[in-house]
């Protein structure tokens, strides 16, 4: 059996480096702790400090931060605050459908509380995909047939706390997001054949049940030690943590739905979606460092005990993102890596698929049939290719570009991942519609390639006859009003569970339907 001591000491010692870059060059020069220190701009921005806190509410941050694309994007050339029109009374031009509640939403943000809600409802159908009979051990894991449509339904409720308002805590942040599900969980996703879920955000949180019980998925303190040097801690609802790109990121509610078009393939599914969190980030003018540590279990439908963290390994995780204008264009280029320390199940002995996120193997699982360890190193970019204007007042572009993403996991054997390695790349952005631009409509393009581990064994092989999978989609969001965008969707879906298809492919087809609350 291959074994890799090296391993953990690589991370670790990578991990002290760029800690220690961090710390010298945020306390290092004309940027040291003090109590008056200026709220760095991009504070709420940083794809990798917060995690998956939307875009639309980082503006409430600091007045200063970048405007979100949802309102920027109507408005490219213009210094409105967007505060002006979100509490309009005519139903069609308000940002929130449910309004100002009579004075007291602008009253709670004044007093260093601000909410934010949305409910996200998914109407997909899958043609083809997975074929009777199902395997027990997969059926017994949410694998489904093919050749169905469902419902999904989604709420998220996001309460961002000014500490320095509320407690006199000098910058600091914190963050709380309710969430709730109903419906089927997952949608089609689990009917496809499929590892990567072709309906990512009808996963959210993960509540097999489905029943509409509101789960906490962020509990989290954010706090920056200078102008450049910011802490986080706490639990985190990690998707967008990190290889978050401008055309193809979020969590599926914005842009693509498919979560290969969302974060690295190799990488989603080994990471829990609501879990423990702690780490920092290095804002540069050049772009950011980040670092975090995670704890590996799910802790979507629990509030997170302390007595058990990290009982089952940790993650390690890391990325450095630059920010470019090659062609007086605007981009950016990030790389990364991340490293899970627990047993996972040897694909040479795996007697079923994956549960999603990837589980530690069942406790008393004997050691022959695990890896200890897995890992990934991942690299993303985007490109704008147009833009229709200069930056806006508070610094967002609007235009559509190119982006793409690259990974390979355990040395390019993929075990215990399922995947070796990864290649994607498409077109997405704001319309390219002469009569929709600065309107809010986003589209997207996409194909992506993700080859099968190379170490699957007899067992596996007969059960689901793993390939490499291909997929490729395409989606248009049309803003109907300011709080209100729809969003039809198509996808061609090769799944790498060949074996449950009968060899075929499915045909995933639906809309998403958004609420701004």
């Amino acid at each position: 059996m291959r074994t890799r001591t090296t391993k953990p000491l690589r991370f670790v010692a990578a991990t002290a480096i760029l800690l220690g870059v961090g710390l010298s060059q945020a306390f290092g020069q004309d940027e040291a702790l003090e109590p008056s220190f200026a709220a760095p701009k991009d504070y709420a921005t940083s794809d990798y400090l917060i995690g998956d806190v939307p875009d639309w509410l980082a503006q409430y941050w600091y007045e200063e931060s970048p405007e979100s694309p949802r309102v920027a994007s109507r408005s490219p050339s213009s210094s409105q605050e967007p505060s002006d029109s979100l509490w309009c009374s005519c139903l069609l031009c308000r940002d929130q459908l449910t309004g100002d509640w009579n004075g007291r939403r602008q009253r709670l943000k004044e007093n260093g509380i601000v909410y934010r809600g949305r409910v996200t409802q998914f109407f997909f159908g899958v043609d083809g995909g997975i074929v009777p009979p199902v395997p027990p051990q997969a059926e017994a894991l949410g694998y489904d047939l093919g050749d169905q449509f469902e419902y999904t339904g989604n709420s998220r409720h996001d309460f961002l706390f000014d500490l320095d308002k509320l407690s006199g805590v000098s910058n600091g942040k914190f963050v709380l997001t309710l969430e709730n599900i109903w419906g089927h969980w997952g949608n089609v996703s689990f009917q496809t054949g499929a590892l990567t879920n072709s309906v990512f955000n009808a996963l959210f949180p993960v509540d097999v049940e489905a029943n509409g019980v509101p789960r906490v998925t962020n509990f989290m303190l954010v706090q920056p030690l200078s102008e450049r040097f910011i802490v986080h801690a706490g639990k985190t609802r990690t998707i967008g943590i990190a290889d978050h790109n401008i055309f193809a990121g979020g969590d599926g509610s914005d842009q693509f739905l498919n979560q290969t078009f969302l974060a690295n393939p190799l990488m989603t599914p080994l990471i829990p979606f609501s879990t423990f969190s702690v780490g920092a980030t290095l804002l540069r003018d050049w772009g950011n460092i980040g670092l975090s540590v995670m704890d590996t279990q799910e802790r979507s439908t629990d509030f997170m005990s302390f007595g058990d963290l990290f009982s089952q390994g940790a993650i390690v995780f890391g990325q450095i993102k630059v920010d470019t204008e090659f062609f007086d264009l605007p981009g950016q280029h990030h790389v990364g890596a991340f490293y899970r320390n627990s047993d996972l199940t040897d694909l040479r002995f795996a007697t079923a698929p994956p549960t999603y996120p990837y589980d530690p193997a069942p406790a008393g699982t004997p050691k022959f049939l695990t890896r200890s360890e897995t890992d990934s190193f991942f690299y993303g970019f985007d490109q704008y290719l147009t833009k229709y204007g200069p930056p806006n007042a508070r610094g967002y572009t609007e235009g559509w570009g190119l982006f793409g993403r690259a990974s390979i996991a355990d040395d390019g054997s993929g075990n215990p991942n399922w995947g070796a390695w990864h290649v994607g790349a498409g077109l997405g952005g704001n319309s390219p519609l002469q009569n929709r631009r600065g309107k809010g409509d986003r589209f997207g393009v996409g194909y992506g390639y993700t080859a099968a581990s190379t170490e699957f064994g007899a067992i596996p092989q007969a059960l689901f006859a793993p390939r490499d999978a291909q997929l490729i989609e395409a989606y248009y969001r049309y803003q109907m009003t300011p709080a209100i965008d729809v969003s039809p969707d198509i996808q061609w879906i090769r799944g790498a569970l060949g074996g449950l298809t009968d060899g075929g492919d499915a045909t995933v087809l639906g809309c998403r339907l958004n609420m701004m609350l």
